[in-house]
Order: structure tokens, then sequence, then C-alpha cells
């Protein structure tokens, strides 16, 4: 499989992952149609990775090394998904123009929040009933530094969008922030 091939197949494999992501709100038989999908995607990712390693902006392109990273993401494999997050954070390390930090850093919360630990970046809101908040972050006062590194924003700035995407959640993320940090949001 040359690079070219794979970022083909990618990009179909991405039309696939996404193709009842929009529609959850028609219920349970669209998520099973979707699982389906997301199982026969990491049966073709793990095709690609075995003859050519982790899909690397670098070799396929920005989009079909997203579609990489989601479809891994959104798998239920959750052992194929922790060994490919492992290969693309050594990928990035190695040369931070080979992944897209902000979508690793998604990939690292999203599997937390599945694993209900607490997130790594902060890039997760969860709603346990009173709106929406932000989920547990581990070493909060080095959030920053973690952010910086993946080529995040500051989480205050990060909170900022949030905050206004959310207005009508005001009160539970703010709660959540003076929860996380011990000390009251101060809007900019």
């Amino acid at each position: 499989m040359t690079n070219k091939e794979a970022r083909s197949k990618l990009l179909k494999l991405y039309k696939l992952d996404q193709k009842y992501r929009e529609k959850w709100e028609m219920g349970r038989e669209i998520w099973k149609l979707q699982g389906e999908i997301d199982k026969q995607n990491m049966v073709e990712l793990n095709h690609i990775v075995e003859e050519l390693s982790w899909p690397i902006i670098p070799k396929v392109g920005e989009k079909a090394a997203l579609a990489a990273i989601l479809i891994a993401q959104h798998s239920r494999d959750f052992d194929n998904s922790v060994k490919f997050l492992a290969m693309a954070m050594q990928l990035y390390k190695e040369d931070k123009a080979n992944i897209d930090g902000k979508r690793l850093t998604n990939w690292v919360d999203a599997m937390n929040v599945q694993r209900k630990i607490p997130q790594v970046y902060g890039q997760y809101l969860v709603n346990r009933g009173n709106g929406y908040e932000i989920y547990d972050i581990v070493d909060p006062k080095n959030l920053d530094i973690r952010r910086a590194d993946m080529g995040l924003e500051s989480f205050d700035l990060h909170f900022e969008k949030i905050f206004h995407e959310h207005s009508e959640n005001k009160d539970s993320l703010m709660s959540s922030y003076k929860k996380i940090f011990g000390k009251e949001f101060t809007r900019a």
C-alpha cells in the first residue's frame, strides 16, 4: 500500500466515521449502525498501520491523518486505541508536524473520560444533570504547561470560549471552574 492509497482509503473511512454522528438524536439503532461502522473502520486502520505504520500528516495529508485519529478515538477496540495513541504521541514528540497536537489532546481526554479518570488537557465538558461543567482535570496547576506543549491556548482562553458557547450553563461552568482551580474565573 502506498501513502496515496492510504490517504484515499482514510478519506473514505472518514466519511463512514462521520456518517451517523450528527444523527445521535435518532436513537439506539443509529448508534448501533455507527458502532458496526466503527468496528470495521478499525479493522481497516489496523491494515494501514500494519503496512505503513501510523499515518502522519507529511505522508497522507492533514484530513487523512485526522481520519486515522478519529477512527481510533471512536473505536470500542480500546487496546488498539491505546496502542495507536502511544504511537501517535511518540511521532508527535519526534516532530510536531507529524500529528495535529489538538487532535491528540482530544483523543487523550476522550479516552480518559470514557475510563472515568481525570482528563489531561481540559478539552471536555460533562453534563451530570445540572448543566455542563468542566470534566475533572489531573494536576490543574500545570494544565497550561501541558496545553502549550501540545500547541493549545491557555485554559482560561479556552474556557472563555466554552463559557460563551454554553452561556446557558454559566452557573455550573463557573462552579466547576472554582472546584478544579480553587478560585473564581475572571472573564477578560
